[in-house]
């Protein structure tokens, strides 16, 4: 029922699918606070709020600490288990998506970076982990040091590039710069509202360039795209539920 927010998109240049950018239909994004305080029950565990909250149950068994151990298990895929050919994002990553090269921003031994397809703002960056995780719910506590290498790597990139500018009728001052990169969108499209199944923080500057829809698409603590600040605290709370349960075994 829900995939039928979703609506076909007529891509160019390296990708043949999109991002969660564009995953949204415009004309139904007035469905989606209806829809989720109909199905709110349903979807308790993976609608984020400004708050971090443990969904319960009448078990006496802990769901979150449950929850997390199979995502564990799913998180720990080998590169050899998982096709890497069938996930776009893999073989942006592997170099296998020729198109893609000369697009590819930054590269180290954990991310790449690259430029969305379809920009919200001037500068509109994906930092993508080269190990494939499917999204950010899939992230277990023991990675959230790469959660904040993720965010500080988007930073940097982001930097780079606006301090790199080459036209001097567009160069910026260093404060305007400065405050730009401050005031920047980073966010995760929490599932089911992404397209590419494969981890990728959105980083978008300047933030009062975005677009209408765009503000909708990429609003921050919505129930579709969540900050890496939120993602942390609920790895954190996942984290100390799964100690507490060790400490009372």
């Amino acid at each position: 029922m829900l995939t039928r927010l979703y609506h076909p998109l007529i891509l160019r240049g390296a990708c043949k699918n999109s991002c969660t950018c564009r995953a949204i239909s415009a004309e139904r994004l007035t469905l989606l606070g209806p829809l989720h305080i109909n199905l709110q029950s349903r979807m308790s565990s993976q609608v984020p709020t400004n708050t971090v909250s443990v969904t319960t149950t009448s078990s006496s068994s802990s769901p979150v600490v449950e929850e997390s151990g199979r995502k564990s298990e799913s998180n720990s895929l080998s590169r050899n288990q998982h096709n890497r050919l069938k996930c776009l994002f893999c073989r942006i990553v592997d170099g296998n998506e020729p198109k893609a090269k000369d697009n590819i921003l930054y590269q180290d031994e954990e991310f790449v970076v690259f430029p969305d397809i379809r920009p919200a703002a001037v500068h509109h960056l994906l930092v993508v982990t080269r190990e494939h995780i499917k999204d950010a719910k899939s992230l277990t506590s023991s990675q959230i040091e790469l959660l904040d290498r993720m965010v500080e790597t988007g930073k940097k990139v982001l930097s780079d590039r606006i301090n790199s500018e080459q036209d001097p009728s567009k160069s910026l001052a260093a404060s305007e710069g400065n405050e730009i990169i401050s005031k920047a969108v980073y966010g995760f499209h929490w599932p089911p509202f992404h397209t590419v199944s494969h981890l990728h923080l959105h980083v978008i500057a300047p933030s009062h360039e975005i677009g209408f829809i765009g503000r909708i698409i990429f609003r921050p603590n919505s129930y579709w795209f969540v900050p890496p600040g939120w993602v942390k605290e609920r790895l954190m709370k996942l984290k100390s539920e799964i100690q507490s349960k060790s400490t009372s075994s």
